[in-house]
Order: structure tokens, then sequence, then C-alpha cells
């Protein structure tokens, strides 16, 4: 009878520890969750600010010819698709050789009918401000992360301490049942 009654604490205890866990698993879900919709606000911010859509920029690089050759006789959509590229392969390689920066500041001068200087003082906002969203979505990614492995640690030890209290239980019931069952073929051959 003692052996049933730990059998069912045990399970109790159990169905405790592993909606405590679910608890923890879907906080630490809905934090990742919030981390990718952030990032993908800080993405949209730059767009908004920087006044480019960059879907827009994608679609325009790959239906455009590539351009190469002077800014001015190039169509718009050719200077926008180089534009797009370049700016691509700055993001992607985190830095730009100085005659593709010389270029890219070229053709946004062209692209935007002004004076090289200015183009120059705009892209260095564009990077400033895309470094800096890139930044805010690492650090929420990261805190995402860390969270997430706070939350499965903690969920870890919570399931290895109902393991640990269902092996005890599982241990005292065998021994109360089997003292049980010696007592009882005790007195049938006494």
């Amino acid at each position: 009878m003692h052996a049933v009654g730990f059998l069912i604490s045990a399970l109790l205890l159990g169905n405790v520890v592993a909606g405590t866990a679910s608890t923890a698993f879907q906080g630490a879900s809905s934090m990742v969750g919030g981390a990718a919709r952030g990032a993908g606000q800080a993405a949209s911010a730059v767009a908004e600010r920087t006044g480019v859509d960059p879907q827009a920029l994608v679609e325009r690089a790959q239906d455009a010819l590539r351009g190469g050759g002077d800014p001015a006789t190039m169509t718009g959509d050719q200077r926008n698709a180089e534009i797009a590229r370049l700016l691509t392969r700055r993001i992607t390689a985190g830095t730009l050789a100085q005659p593709e920066r010389d270029r890219l500041t070229q053709l946004v001068a062209t692209q935007y009918g002004i004076p090289q200087q200015e183009a120059q003082t705009r892209l260095q906002q564009v990077e400033q401000q895309a470094g800096q969203a890139a930044q805010e979505a690492d650090r929420r990614a990261r805190e995402a992360v860390d969270s997430a492995a706070a939350g499965a640690a903690v969920a870890s030890y919570w399931v290895f301490a109902a393991m640990l209290l269902g092996a005890v239980a599982a241990v005292l019931g065998a021994r109360l049942g089997t003292r049980n069952a010696v007592q009882v073929a005790a007195r049938r051959y006494a």
C-alpha cells in the first residue's frame, strides 16, 4: 500500500515538474520570437529612415543590367542596381575597398543630383544607422539566446530533480513492498 502511495506521489511530482519545464520552455520560446520581431523592426526602421526599400532594391538589382560605366550615362535602374550591389557587399563583407567606396559615392551623387561630398556624408549616415541597427539586433538576439539557455538549464534541473525523486520513491516502494511480502510469506509458513 505504501508503495502505491509513493508511486502516486512520484507521478504527481513528475507532472508538476513537467508543467514547470513546459512553462519555462514556452517563456524562452516567446522571448526568442520577440527578439526576431525586434530584428525585423530594426531593419524596417533603417529602411524608413533611408527611404530605401530593401526588397525593391534587390528586385531592381536582379532585373537591371549591371553598370560599371560612367554613372551619368547609366539609367536610374542601373545606378540603383549597382548601388544595391555595392551596399550589399559593404554589409556582408563589413567594408569596401577604396575604389568601390569612390564608385558608390559617384553613383549616389549622380542618382540623386547632389555633390559628391554630400553623397559621401549620406552614405556614412546610412552606414552608421545600419551598423547601429545591426548591433541592436545582435544584442537582442544574444539576450534571447541567453534567456533560452537559462530557461533550458532550469528546466533540466527540474527534470533531473523529478527523476531523482522518482528513483528514491521507487527504491522506497520496492523496499516496503519487499518487506511486506516477506512478512506475509513468513506468516504463511509459520
